[in-house]
């Protein structure tokens, strides 16, 4: 039954738990994908933002070249026919354009200028040359103002184009203006990769890979193709811990859990995609050790369950049957449970007044006792009692051994009850013998001590003989039997004046006048009680504390007042307020007033 209640516990506690753990472990997993594609999205912004940068760069760079001289005098210099002279003055103005543009741009950027009789471009740190190869000079001459992203070199470049007019009667155009530049940053992918934390990133044209950049820049590859545009993906599973031959963290969503999630996004107004791809191994990593430990609290709590399983399963100690019954009192209970053999119990008989009349005793002659053989057994037969004392003379013999004296003898048969006083006048003993001296307790061989006889004391008639005692009240060892009375000694009003007898040297002596009057002397005095402070003086305290907080807020001096000072206005102004308004009192608060600590004074009536 006990094991069943083991399993009843814990069968539906284990499946709860691997239940929690299924839901918790889906859920969170689930959760770390979702916020690794949601971060994933800044990467196309971040980008964006890092192309508008450089297309105002060289949208500005574009108009400033515009509008100064050197590019009209290039324009005037081709419509004259003197190349060489075109190709020197674009030179200078290439000067003037990379001291206006940032040091990443100046490697890539192309100008150039277009005439009727011909043109000149330059890229770079290159000559200036008529054409550029892997330049289309008619495709880049209609860019505009608002600017053409185009494949040159071999990699995306972004072109402005501005007409130079020039006027002698009309304003007619006497060339065209060309400026361009790589469309990304150089290093853009790992700066922004560095910038937001992504595991790697990578730019998109195409459907091709142009640049990447980040620690995982490898797998951008293999990203790409799992990866539609507008759609996370995850990229990368696998086990983020392990115990033993489980791969944590379990009951993740797929097959193993997402290590890598990857988001492909266009760049608004630019034929480029940005390939984003985010770690959630620290959520998955948190995760898996939040299981490791699970997994081994429970696998402890399985290993406890079982050795109690163990220990509940083995055959408990059968006690030895015993023939009494468990309500035996005391050791003879404890003997039987144990196996142990038993005697029936002793029965003890208890004295009786009522039930059984007095039986007649024939006086003993004095107060010495029959001695008592400590070698006999307890089945000795009673001696015969004596003759009464009318035909017994006064005794000569010697007493009994003195080694024995004062031991108790046999008990004499009761005498059965008298009927009036004479009779138990008549059954009264003689005087005694002269007593033999008394020995000290420690040889006396009886419990009761050796008293001598008075003389004339009548010897009342002994209790009956105890009735037995019933079952539920035998004594045992475990309750100490109960020391019978001895029925042949006086009774005790007899021996009063021997009880009662105190000796001069165990009396306490009273204790003199001058010893009661030193301890009076030198105990504590009672203190005299303080007297009770009036109710308005704390009042005046209260608002000596709270005027001087009020005054050191304000920034006020102390000006060495004191409370003596400060109470003493207040009971004046008091005493003046109750003698003019018949008030009981006056209570003062403090306020501020104009920057500064003051107080104002109420009239209490009642």
């Amino acid at each position: 039954m006990s094991r069943i209640k083991l399993l009843l516990f814990a069968l539906p506690a284990l499946a709860l738990w691997l239940a929690d753990l299924s839901l918790t472990a889906s859920s969170l997993s689930d959760k770390a994908v979702d916020q690794a594609a949601v971060y994933a999205l800044r990467g196309a912004d971040v980008v964006s933002v890092r192309l508008a940068g450089r297309r105002a760069e060289l949208q500005g760079l574009a108009l400033r070249l515009g509008s100064s001289p050197g590019a009209f005098v290039t324009a005037d210099a081709l419509r004259a026919g003197k190349s060489e002279l075109a190709s020197q003055r674009l030179s200078n103005v290439r000067g003037n354009a990379a001291d206006a543009v940032s040091t990443g741009l100046r490697p890539g950027l192309v100008l150039g200028i277009r005439a009727d009789n011909g043109a000149v471009f330059v890229r770079g740190t290159d000559d200036p040359a008529p054409s550029l190869k892997g330049l289309d000079a008619d495709a880049v001459a209609g860019a505009g103002s608002d600017g053409q992203t185009r494949e040159a070199f071999g990699t995306p470049y972004l072109f402005f184009s501005f007409p130079l007019l020039g006027s002698d009667k009309e304003a007619r155009a006497v060339g065209m203006l060309v400026v361009g530049g790589p469309l990304l940053p150089e290093g853009i992918a790992d700066q922004v990769a560095l910038e937001t934390g992504f595991s790697a990133l990578g730019l998109v044209q195409g459907g091709k890979l142009i640049a990447s950049g980040g620690q995982e820049k490898a797998r951008l590859a293999e990203a790409l193709r799992e990866t539609p545009v507008g759609k996370p993906a995850v990229v990368v599973r696998g086990p983020a811990g392990s115990l033993g031959p489980l791969r944590l963290p379990l009951f993740a969503s797929g097959p193993d859990p997402a290590l890598r999630v990857a988001l492909r996004r266009g760049v608004p107004g630019q034929p480029l995609e940005v390939l984003a791809m985010v770690s959630t191994e620290p959520a998955m990593s948190a995760l898996a050790d939040t299981q490791r430990f699970s997994f081994g609290a429970m696998a402890f709590l399985l290993a406890g369950l079982a050795a109690l399983w163990v220990w509940m399963g083995q055959d408990a100690p059968v006690p030895h049957a015993h023939p009494q019954e468990d309500t035996e009192p005391g050791t003879r209970r404890r003997r039987g449970l144990f196996g142990l053999p038993t005697s029936p119990p002793p029965v003890f008989r208890a004295p009786d007044a009522s039930a059984r009349p007095l039986e007649k005793v024939t006086p003993a002659v004095g107060r010495s006792r029959t001695a008592i053989d400590l070698e006999d057994g307890p089945a000795r037969p009673a001696e015969p009692p004596p003759p009464p004392p009318e035909a017994v003379g006064p005794r000569d013999e010697p007493e009994p051994h003195g080694a024995l004296d004062g031991l108790p003898g046999p008990r004499t048969p009761r005498e059965a009850p008298r009927d009036d006083l004479a009779a138990l006048l008549d059954s009264m003993p003689p005087p005694p013998e002269p007593a033999q001296p008394v020995r000290p307790p420690s040889q006396r061989l009886s419990p009761s001590p050796a008293t001598p006889p008075r003389p004339h004391a009548p010897k009342p008639a002994p209790p009956p003989e105890p009735a037995p005692l019933d079952y539920d009240h035998q004594p045992t060892t475990a309750y100490p039997i109960p020391n019978l009375p001895d029925f042949n000694l006086p009774p005790a009003a007899a021996l009063a004046p021997a009880v009662h007898a105190i000796p001069e040297a165990t009396r306490v002596a009273d204790p003199s006048p001058e010893l009661l009057a030193s301890a009076r002397i030198s105990g504590p005095r009672p203190q005299p009680l303080p007297k009770p402070v009036p109710p308005d003086e704390v009042h005046f305290q209260d608002v000596f504390h709270e005027f001087l907080a009020v005054r050191e807020r304000c920034g006020e001096s102390g000006d060495g007042l004191t409370f003596e000072k400060f109470a003493g206005k207040l009971r004046k102004n008091r005493d003046q307020l109750v003698q003019k308004y018949g008030c009981r009192t006056v209570r003062f608060q403090v306020y501020v007033k104009d920057g500064r600590a003051a107080l104002k004074a109420t009239p209490v009536r009642e």
